[in-house]
């Protein structure tokens, strides 16, 4: 189980009529994992309020070494900063590309590695839910140095950690778009060596991901944002300053009509790793539509 909670506050950001100064609890989720057979199922739940929402909830297996299948409800594995742990992420949100791919939806995906060399492909259910029109995805990424990197976590991977940079390519497909087509490349490259960290992520958009061309699906949230014929990009950074602390800094140009850059700066004080770790960012959104920072002080605690 684990729990992320955060005190934001912002004179930019309105709330109910006033500036934001206050609490939210943004992570409450137990997760169950076992193994029946050859077969290994992994369920999580998460609360908010009165309601419970399905997170990961599917089968895996091997089909042979080096390539395993799973079924169930599932991330589309598009971005590594979409479908890393929410309890394991450098910065309190994720990136603003990675906030939009984040979601979960039921469908089939192959994996594998060999070398140096990972993949996916993952055929899920898309805009049009149980209809005939999928969300295709596949991905693969390439280990130039050192071992391959897991889509698990960004940052606090100590002060030794070993020299290894990597370079994915992504893309997806939605066929369920009502116009146009709902196709994403991502290009992603990311490296540790010491104590420094560092990922450089770019996606872009076709036409399709327009507001409202969506109706429901992981692809959706992208849509919604109204990204389409776009190239947001971001890089980031962390440097651990010590066995507990990290200093980490992002950049990120949205590519939107308002010419949006957003600037991250954080510390991360690691009482036990990604298991229990104070953060506190600050996020600030150039834009011709108006400036807007905020200050975070979150917590993440996991048993």
């Amino acid at each position: 189980a684990y729990i992320k909670t955060a005190y934001r506050n912002s004179p930019d950001i309105q709330v109910g009529g006033n500036d934001e100064g206050g609490f939210s609890v943004d992570n409450a989720r137990l997760v169950f994992s076992g193994k029946v057979g050859d077969y290994e199922l992994k369920a999580s739940v998460e609360a908010t309020g009165a309601a419970a929402t399905i997170k990961d909830f599917y089968a895996r297996w091997k089909l042979c070494e080096e390539v395993t299948a799973q079924i169930g409800n599932f991330k589309t594995p598009f971005l590594h900063t979409g479908v890393e742990s929410d309890d394991a992420i450098i910065f309190y949100d994720r990136s603003t590309n990675g906030a939009l791919w984040a979601a979960r939806e039921p469908g089939v995906q192959l994996a594998g590695k060999h070398g140096q060399i990972q993949w996916w492909a993952a055929i899920q259910n898309g805009g049009d839910t149980q209809g005939d029109e999928l969300l295709l995805c596949g991905k693969a990424t390439f280990a130039f140095v050192g071992e391959p990197i897991a889509m698990k976590q960004t940052g606090g991977f100590g002060v030794d950690a070993p020299t290894r940079v990597q370079a994915g390519l992504g893309y997806v497909d939605d066929a369920s778009a009502t116009t146009g087509t709902a196709t994403a490349t991502a290009v992603e490259v990311i490296g540790t060596t010491g104590p420094f960290f560092g990922l450089l992520e770019m996606v872009d958009y076709d036409d399709g991901f327009t507001a409202g061309n969506l109706a429901a699906g992981n692809a959706k949230k992208a849509a919604d944002a109204d990204v389409a014929e776009t190239t947001p990009w971001g890089i980031t950074g962390g440097w651990m300053i010590s066995e507990k602390g990290e200093v980490s800094l992002r950049y990120e140009d949205l590519d939107d009509d308002n010419d949006s850059t957003r600037i991250w700066a954080g510390y991360n004080c690691y009482l036990q790793g990604h298991a229990l770790k104070w953060q506190l960012n600050w996020v600030s959104t150039q834009s011709d539509a108006g400036d807007v920072d905020e200050l975070i002080l979150g917590l993440t605690a996991s048993i």
